[in-house]
């Protein structure tokens, strides 16, 4: 019987083999180039030198996720269970890996002719996918605890400043190399990327959020903790976005929580141990009414 890979497996393997590769490729022809521009090009010509660098940095990593992401969704698809399709295809748009199939970008995927063939046979089979999921046939898992806290990942937020310090320092070593127009040009893309929210994130110790065998607890004003007896269809979409119906003063309102920034390693992690939690409250619940 074939080992198939999980989702969050094929996801990082895209990630380092496509991405990582993209952008290593884009920075060390764009280091090259300033480089060049300092050290060989005659100075009249080192801002023009320095705009072509960048294209041709944009360009030859384009192509190069062009040639290697049909190898890739070929493989993950392959190698992954066919009721994970859907999930996988959300998550390596949301990942950046590819596009949306309505988006003419993935026009500029190059494929053989029997690439194309099996990438074709792939999507038409996505849709036909149905997947049913109920609490009946999910497994307990005795390495979960009665509780799960989730922190803001400081592994994934850590890269903003970082971004805008780089970038702020190569402007000011470019404005002294008199560069000014590129350096400007850097100082000004290192504040345009760097988000507020993200650094304020970065400084919050505080749990955000739990979910335990006897219910959620999150870090809003207006809702603190709900008993999974009180909440109806909890969702989580692949935006990071959290869900569900909740039941208070025999009202029902619709909560929304944001777990997108959260230290989990993948979104069905999350969804399996609020799965495993709603299986314990609901056994829990029927031992006691017995």
């Amino acid at each position: 019987m074939k080992e198939f890979k999980t989702i969050g497996y094929v996801i990082r393997k895209g990630q380092i083999y496509v991405n990582v590769s993209v952008t290593l490729i884009m920075i060390v022809i764009w280091f090259l180039t300033m480089y060049l521009s300092n050290r060989v090009v005659p100075e009249r010509y080192s801002t023009e030198t320095m705009f072509i660098g960048l294209a041709c940095g944009f360009i030859s990593g384009w192509l190069f996720w062009s040639f290697s992401i049909p190898k890739w969704r070929i493989w993950a698809f392959q190698n992954t269970k066919k009721t994970d399709w859907q999930e996988l295809q959300i998550r390596a748009i949301n990942e950046k890996l590819i596009w949306k199939k309505d988006s003419i970008l993935n026009k500029t995927e190059i494929r053989t002719k029997i690439q194309n063939e099996k990438i074709q046979m792939i999507e038409e089979e996505i849709p036909n996918i149905r997947i049913e999921t109920t609490l009946i046939n999910i497994e307990d898992d005795i390495t979960i605890p009665s509780k799960t806290h989730y922190y803001y990942a400081k592994s994934e937020l850590i890269l903003n400043p970082i971004l805008l310090i780089v970038f702020i320092l190569l402007g000011i070593y470019l404005i002294s190399e008199q560069r000014e127009v590129i350096g400007i040009i850097g100082i000004l893309f290192g504040i345009y990327v760097f988000k507020i929210k993200l650094f304020k994130d970065l400084l919050n110790p505080q749990i955000q959020m739990t979910i335990s065998n006897d219910g959620i607890k999150v870090n809003l004003k207006n809702m603190d903790f709900v008993k999974w007896s009180d909440t109806e269809n909890i969702v989580l979409n692949s935006e990071g976005a959290l869900t569900l119906d909740v039941w208070k003063n025999d009202e029902l309102f619709k909560m929304t929580y944001d777990v997108g920034s959260f230290g989990m390693k993948n979104r069905e992690d999350m969804i399996r141990k609020i799965n495993i939690y709603l299986k314990r409250n609901q056994e829990n619940t029927e031992t006691n009414t017995i």
